[in-house]
This record gives C-alpha cells, sequence and structure tokens, in this order.
C-alpha cells in the first residue's frame, strides 16, 4: 500500500495527484475537481494518483509502448486503425461488463419511471445528466491511456455530478448546431420557408464533424468556452484527414443505433397470438434498448476519448 504524502503548497494537507515527471505533489485544491485530463501546473506532465506512484516502472514501460504507438501513428501505420476499430470491444473490457449490467438496470428502472406525470421531466434530466457526466469520464480517461472502462462518476455531488455535465454537453451540441439554427431561423424569418435541403444537409454534416472535437475540448480543459471554434476549428485543422475518419465512424455508430432504437420500436407495434408473446416481446425490446443505450454511450466516449490519446501531440492542448 502506498503511503500517504503531502501537498507540497499546502502543508499538513494529504496530496491527491502526483506528477512522475517533476515530483510535484498536489492536493484537490491545487489540481481542482472533475473527470478531465489533468495536467502539472509546474511541467505541464500528467498527473496520476497517489497509488500508482509505487508503479513508476510499470508506466514507464506503458508509457514507452504509448509513446511507440503514437510514433506509429504519426508516421501512417496501422495502429491508428488498429486502435479506433477496438473501441466495440471496449465496453467489456475491466469492470465494462458489471458496468454495463448495473448500467442497463438503472436505465430499465428510470424508463418505467418515466411514466409517472409527475417524475418523466425529472427523471430524464437526471439520466441525461449522469450519462453525459459517464461520457465524459470515458473521453477523459481514455485520452490519459487507460484501457478499460472507468467507474461510475460519484452522485455525491448533483450540481457537479449532473447539473454541470448536462450544461455542458447542451452548450457542446447548440455551439455545433448553431449555423443551422440560425440560417433555418433567418430563412424562415424573411422567406417564410425552409432552407434547401442541400443547405441544410451542409450544415447538419458541419455539426456532426464539429461536435466530436468540442465534446473532447470541453471534456479535456472542464469549460464551456472550450467548444468554441476558436479552440475546435484549429484543433480539427491539425489532426486533418484522419479526424474527418473518425467523425465518419463516429457517425456510422450513430446510424447503428438508430437503426437499432427504429427496429426495436417496430417490434412492439407488431401483431401478436398472445399477451405472453406481447410481454416478452416488450420485456426484450426494453432490456436491448436499455443495453445498447449505455453500450454506444461508452463507444463513443471511448472513440472521441482516442483522439487524444493517438493525436495529441498535434493538438498540443497541454504544452
Amino acid at each position: 500500500m502506498a503511503v500517504p504524502f503531502q501537498c507540497m503548497k499546502h502543508a499538513g494537507r494529504v496530496a491527491a495527484w502526483f506528477c512522475p515527471e517533476c515530483e510535484a505533489q498536489l492536493c484537490e485544491s491545487c489540481v481542482g475537481k472533475g473527470a478531465g485530463l489533468r495536467a502539472c501546473p509546474f511541467c505541464g506532465g500528467r498527473l496520476r494518483r497517489p497509488d500508482q506512484r509505487d508503479l513508476r516502472v510499470q508506466q514507464a514501460a506503458q508509457q514507452e509502448d504509448r509513446d511507440a504507438r503514437r510514433t506509429a501513428h504519426s508516421v501512417g501505420g496501422t495502429g491508428a486503425a488498429a486502435e479506433f476499430l477496438s473501441v466495440t470491444t471496449y465496453p467489456f473490457r475491466g469492470k465494462g461488463r458489471w458496468i454495463l449490467l448495473g448500467g442497463t438496470l438503472l436505465y430499465m428502472l428510470a424508463g418505467i419511471a418515466r411514466f409517472a406525470p409527475c417524475l418523466s421531466w425529472m427523471v430524464a434530466g437526471i439520466i441525461t445528466g449522469y450519462a453525459m457526466s459517464y461520457l465524459m469520464k470515458i473521453i477523459g480517461t481514455s485520452a490519459g491511456g487507460d484501457d478499460d472502462p472507468p467507474d461510475w462518476p460519484d452522485f455525491a455531488h448533483a450540481f457537479e455530478g449532473i447539473v454541470v455535465p448536462l450544461y455542458r454537453g447542451v452548450a457542446c451540441l447548440v455551439v455545433s448546431f448553431l449555423p443551422l439554427v440560425a440560417v433555418y431561423a433567418w430563412s424562415m424569418y424573411f422567406y417564410g420557408s425552409a432552407p434547401a435541403p442541400t443547405v441544410v444537409r451542409v450544415l447538419l454534416v458541419w455539426g456532426a464533424v464539429y461536435m466530436p472535437m468540442a465534446l473532447l475540448s470541453v471534456s479535456l480543459w472542464e469549460s464551456v468556452a472550450a467548444a468554441g471554434p476558436q479552440k475546435v476549428l484549429p484543433a480539427i485543422a491539425r489532426v486533418g484527414v484522419p479526424y474527418l475518419l473518425v467523425a465518419m465512424l463516429l457517425a456510422g455508430i450513430l446510424v447503428m443505433y438508430s437503426l437499432l432504437s427504429e427496429g426495436l420500436t417496430k417490434a412492439l407495434s407488431m401483431p401478436t397470438a398472445s399477451n405472453t408473446v406481447a410481454l416478452l416481446i416488450v420485456a426484450g425490446s426494453v432490456i436491448l434498448a436499455s443495453f445498447s443505450a449505455l453500450y454506444f454511450l461508452m463507444v463513443v466516449g471511448r472513440t472521441i476519448g482516442l483522439l487524444y490519446h493517438v493525436y495529441g501531440k498535434r493538438l498540443k492542448w497541454f504544452e
């Protein structure tokens, strides 16, 4: 067991983080809270937890392996493609199986609670905020090089665990698709009709390309301001074509989820010979819908987090 050590800036406080690069020892007050990728304020190195202090030899080997993989990625090797294609198995690694099981049950219970008129909006907000919190935690841990899904976010503080992530997620959505909303409003106001379908499609593609980098930026910088074009557009340009391929991969994942959801909706509307069969169809559809919602959320978070893990040197955010 690692021995607790003290913060170098606040005497008497137990350090919650340390920097393997410059040996800095910092408490939570020095670093701040959140699920983003934390950088050392002295050297810019990636901070680690104290219980990882005795694992420096293992970490050095892991870092050497990561540097080798990043080198392969940067020179156009196949490592990047393999890394991103492996996201489909990510939810089943480590504790991921148990997280999927527990999350599926929670989604099912939340779905039942939504039928209560007085609880529907509140439950929907809580579930959405908590899901966004977990999504950003996955993005942060994947960006930091963790290969297994993280534990659930801390639910002790409702504001930081639900409200703030929900606010940040909505901000990313608004900024990403603001051009579409603005053009649509302008066309309706001045011409009394919707904009041309081609314009709508182009702006939808723009939002779909913009949003993954916005989510990555907000998750790591832990600020809504990081979703702005001054941060996102240069990042997209630095990564270049690989980013567009990742955006296409994410679009494909979301299309798969939409097709699955549509199939489940059709299954619920199919006529059945008995009430027992109908009940089995409903139960199976609810279970599969709950499982797939969490599964695809984990896959999307992993894919976005890998953007930094693979192409972090190009982004130059924490240098």
